[in-house]
């Protein structure tokens, strides 16, 4: 009874008025049901203040979206609608000072019920209108009047005493607890499940301990974060005493061993596995050999890992082989399985609805692999305008662009300074750098690592109060969070500008569109078949620049940055997981009049480059040793990843060395570039590396287009497809009966003709 919506309701409302109206407790008690019954208007209510960091006080006075006027009125009007109890109930709190006798309390919140009509909507619920589904009929009366007799209690119990609200609530939660609603008795024979820490039930006739291997049961002891073994054993000595030490903890695994192993009165029955998941050997827990020591006649006993179904001896040994035997396509049972007359004796049984239903729901349910091209086409239009990074979610898994693109799907937006907002914001900062030396005149190289740093800072200050409405100045931990940002962007900014002498582009365009505004450049359109075509849009970063003497096109290399490092995969980018790179570059080449809309001649692709935000760190002797590193290995840290064009490394690259430092190239002694660890590329290679990038496009947006919805993951090595994705409770993908699509080197014809050989003669 403890969570019926009144106990709720009145849990939150105390909780509101003592916490100043904290988030979950808000909308702890909107989602009552008991203030309001539009779930989509609280559903709304709540995505906003995730996405805005609404909270506290903020509630008690109107709201502000800018920038969308419409939905800043229709909030404002539904919480005049629901705020006016809440707002009379803390006038009365506020009243005797927050800190209320017995008896004020039990007013108020019986003064709050009745604004809220509580009474009336409980009778609605146990007539059977707009009931909630997880409440019988015959409950909420008797809810209500528990609810009402424990406030009569309080009444009773602190009649002159005054408490504050954090008081109140703790002996509110003691009484709910113990506020029972009579029900039907459960079944004589009932399994219960629980933790051994938590089983203290005296009555079980039989006991089933299941995982007692070693590493499981006993439970690893936790390390100490900070101390050593024998530092806590010196602090002890001089009776300092601090949590339970390793041989402590071992103990209580011990005593949880005998309070699950004297639960029986009749039976007791421990299992351990013999192999894991991965078929690799398990050890059984050394609590099973200290039984066997002390019971020496007791011999375990070994279950095999598939029992004939003819040797079943109760229906429910006959669930698995049945619905595997029934089980769709790739699923069905093996040869020796239940025969197919036996399969239809056995499901027109009745003692086999129950599973065999839940199989028919679960096939049902399982997502399409298609959708017919003309749906394909209504859903997307004949011209798809969609971002290379939504191309590579499809090459990812098609059910993960449909689901994002074609159901638009996707996650809550937070108030929280999450990885995607650490880099936007520097993103800003970096914008903002370049804006600033553009308005001035200057170019980069023209200013000293301390102008740039003292720059740096300054604009990352400014931007601070108006990032996402204060967003890193919401509380200290968020304020530290800006500084290291801040301090962060600042490094780069100085290693770029410590590089310059010795690159020859300068930086001249930042966060340039293409396909978004109608300022900037047009979409990138490639044709695909039956008279579809993708209309790419994006957000470039940074564009560099060089005009060769002699050249009448201009040297261009696109810049990407991350928030962490990052090298360009190969393999990723033959199965088109890693096409945001060089599609940027591409399409400025692909692009008409984007050279003249730039302000220059015609772009000449020369390169692609990762720059992470965040220096890779070195490794040292202790931890304070590694982020102390600087100079020479902060450059390292910083080292650009990509691709370029080797014709043009002198530009890339003026001081003629044999290795680089800002790029990854290494030159050999004959001249030519090693093939490992090298971003250089012949020039040959390197358009082939953009046109590569088309292809890979167009095979994508043409499978979009044949209705491909497939759940697909990729996996490659231990990195998989589903591991961010936020569609997996979408999707229901299952490794354990579902394979992933694994991602495996293409062979050149003359390897794999070589290997089919090999595997031949084995």
């Amino acid at each position: 009874m403890a969570h019926h919506p009144l106990a709720e309701l009145t849990r939150y409302a105390v909780r509101l008025a003592a916490f100043g109206w904290e988030h979950d407790d808000w909308f702890g008690a909107l989602k009552t049901g008991l203030l309001s019954s539009d779930e989509v208007a609280v559903d709304r209510l709540e995505n906003e203040a995730l996405a805005r960091g609404w909270k506290g006080g903020v509630w008690l006075q109107p709201l502000r979206t800018p920038g969308d006027a419409d939905l800043e009125a229709s909030i404002n009007r539904w919480l005049e609608d629901t705020l006016p109890p809440f707002r009379r109930w803390l006038d009365t709190l506020q009243d005797c000072g927050m800190r209320p006798t017995g008896p004020q309390l039990a007013a108020s919140l019986r003064s709050l019920w009745c604004a809220l009509g509580v009474e009336e909507k409980l009778e609605a619920w146990s007539s059977g209108i707009d009931l909630p589904a997880l409440l019988s009929l015959s409950v909420h009366a008797t809810v209500f009047d528990q609810m009402t007799a424990l406030l009569d209690n309080v009444e009773l119990a602190f009649p002159n005493q005054p408490l504050a609200l954090a008081e109140w609530l703790q002996i509110l939660e003691a009484g709910l607890a113990n506020l029972t609603v009579g029900v039907i008795p459960p079944a004589l024979d009932q399994v219960l499940v629980g933790t051994i820490d938590r089983s203290r039930n005296p009555e079980l006739q039989l006991t089933i301990l299941p995982g007692w291997n070693e590493g499981v049961f006993p439970a690893k002891p936790a390390p100490s974060p900070l101390l050593s073994e024998t530092e806590r054993n010196a602090l002890t000595a001089r009776d300092l005493r601090l949590g339970a030490n390793q041989r402590q903890q071992l103990g209580h695994e011990r005593y949880y061993a005998y309070v699950a192993s004297t639960r029986a009165r009749k039976r007791l029955v421990i299992t351990c596995a013999a192999r894991d998941s991965a078929d690799a050997p398990l050890n059984p827990s050394l609590f099973i050999g200290h039984l066997q020591r002390l019971f020496p006649g007791l011999e375990p006993e070994t279950v095999p890992a598939h029992i004939d179904w003819r040797e079943a001896e109760h229906s429910s040994e006959l669930v698995a082989p049945l619905l595997a035997g029934l089980a769709p396509g790739p699923f069905a049972a093996p040869p020796n399985g239940i025969p197919a007359s036996a399969l239809k004796a056995l499901e027109s049984l009745p003692g086999f609805d129950a599973p065999l239903q839940k199989q028919r729901r679960w096939v049902e349910s399982r997502p399409v692999s298609d959708l017919a091209a003309s749906l394909a086409e209504r859903l997307y239009g004949a011209e798809l305008l969609t971002s290379v990074s939504a191309l590579e979610d499809f090459a990812a898994c098609p059910f993960k662009f449909f689901a994002a693109r074609g159901l638009r799907a996707g996650e809550r937006k937070e108030f929280e300074a999450d990885p995607r907002a650490r880099g936007d914001f520097q993103h800003k900062i970096l914008e903002q750098f370049h804006r600033e030396l553009e308005l001035a005149g200057r170019p980069w190289r023209d200013l000293s690592v301390d102008e740039a740093r003292e720059l740096t800072g300054r604009i990352g200050e400014r931007l601070l109060p108006a990032y996402r409405d204060g967003l890193f100045l919401a509380d200290p931990a968020r304020r530290f969070t800006a500084r290291v940002l801040i301090a962060g962007a600042q490094k780069l900014i100085e290693t770029l500008i410590a590089w310059m002498p010795q690159y020859r582009f300068d930086p001249s365009f930042v966060e340039v569109t293409f396909g978004l505004e109608q300022e900037g450049l047009p979409p990138w359109r490639i044709e695909l078949t039956r008279g579809h075509a993708l209309k790419l849009r994006g957000r470039i970063d940074r564009i560099d620049l060089c005009r060769p003497a002699g050249l009448n096109q201009a040297l261009a290399v696109v810049v990407d940055y991350k928030s962490r490092p990052r090298n360009l995969d190969a393999l990723k980018l033959h199965f088109g997981l890693e096409l945001q790179l060089p599609s940027y570059l591409a399409a400025l080449q692909h692009l008409k009049d984007g050279g003249r809309k730039l302000g220059i001649p015609a772009l000449l692709p020369a390169g692609v480059f990762y720059v992470s935000l965040k220096p890779k760190r070195g490794s040292g002797r202790t931890r304070a040793e590694a982020r102390a590193i600087t100079g020479q290995a902060i450059r390292a840290g910083f080292q650009h990843s990509g691709r370029f064009n080797a014709g043009w490394l002198e530009y890339f690259d003026n001081r003629g060395e044999p290795k680089g430092d800002q790029f990854k190239y290494a030159i050999k002694k004959d001249g030519s570039f090693d093939k490992r660890g090298n971003d250089a590329l012949e020039a040959g290679d390197f358009q082939q590396f953009l046109g590569e990038v088309e292809g890979h496009l167009r095979r994508i947006g043409n499978a979009i287009y044949d209705g491909d919805v497939s759940v697909a993951p990729f996996r490659k090595g231990s990195e998989t497809a589903c591991r961010w994705c936020e569609f997996r409770a979408i999707c229901r993908f299952d490794p354990w009966v579902q394979p992933y699509r694994t991602l495996r080197p293409v062979q050149a014809p003359a390897e794999a003709s070589e290997r089919a050989v090999r595997d031949k003669d084995a």
